[in-house]
């Protein structure tokens, strides 16, 4: 039996789908259907975005199903599934037309929504644009884009004869980083066992994840995740977390006890079987998420 771990850091890698309660409303006269772009407009409680109102922008996210007219929308870092008509690899921005989005990026207001990963998945991705840079100077040559913090601003308009000035420089976005930690286990887990333990490189952030195995168990199986701290010659563990599997299911449900987690550089993440290990249960693997500053 063997274990291996593994760190990608700014990154595209694995990227989780993970399964949402229903904790948010509708604000008061508000239709909100699956697919729809929303912002927080009170307590728990949604409306569709809408470029023209300043407290929507950026987005919460997408919603992604409904039960008993409560939402469950896919935030910042998740994926949003069963969606129509996307184009892989393709960044989406909030819509002209409130709760819709969009592959143009608007020269006032603009707020990314996501990344496509496919046809039918988006990464929720949710930042402002910088502002649109000033007019450049006139040039007999079309100019270099300006660098921004992690995504451009809008282009400066043309100079003022048949020449186009440079574009101007972009303002400051907002700059999000991925960080992953995986890590998987061959064979049969025992009692306690060590599923994997990854030491962290930087300070980071772990806010979710995703999981399977590879040979499902009989009955629910549960594993715990730990943040491992080093002090005064000894390293201590503190559960942050679990992965769920149900009887015969192949994937495995990640739960994160108070997203985000805080990690500093020099930390680990360790996850542990359970006390009663499942007789068909093999070969877990993961990969957590989060944020790197």
């Amino acid at each position: 039996m063997s274990s291996r771990v593994g760190i990608t850091s700014g990154a595209t890698g694995a990227v989780p789908s993970t399964a949402y309660s229903h904790p948010y409303s509708a604000k008061s006269g508000e239709v909100i259907n699956v697919g729809d772009v929303v912002y927080l407009s009170g307590s728990l409680q949604i409306a569709k975005a809408d470029t023209s109102i300043a407290a929507s922008i950026p987005p919460l996210g997408i919603v992604t199903s409904t039960a008993d007219s409560r939402y469950a929308v896919a935030t910042q870092g998740q994926v949003a599934s069963s969606l129509t008509g996307l184009i892989t690899n393709i960044t989406y921005w909030l819509g002209a037309t409130p709760g819709t989005y969009s592959t143009f990026q608007p020269a006032t207001n603009a707020a990314r929504v996501g990344l496509a990963l496919s046809p039918t998945r988006m990464l929720i991705l949710s930042e402002v644009a910088g502002p649109i840079g000033p007019t450049g100077p006139t040039s007999v040559t079309t100019g270099p884009t300006g660098v921004g913090a992690l995504m451009p601003g809008a282009t400066g308009p043309t100079g003022p004869n048949t020449a186009t000035g440079p574009t101007g420089i972009t303002g400051p976005g907002t700059s999000v980083k991925l960080y992953y930690v995986s890590g998987e286990f061959q064979g049969y887990p025992a009692a306690n066992e060590v599923i994997a333990r990854v030491v962290l490189s930087s300070n980071s952030t772990i806010i979710g994840g995703s999981a399977y195995c590879t040979s499902a168990p009989t009955a629910q199986t549960i594993l715990s995740i730990q943040q491992g701290t080093y002090s005064a010659g000894a390293l201590s563990y503190s559960n942050i977390g679990t992965i769920t599997y149900e009887a015969g299911d192949l994937l495995g449900t990640v739960a994160i006890t108070s997203s985000p987690v805080s990690f500093s550089s020099g930390d680990l993440v360790r996850v542990l079987n359970q006390a009663s290990p499942d007789s068909t249960f093999t070969g877990p693997y993961f990969t957590l998420y989060g944020n790197q500053p």
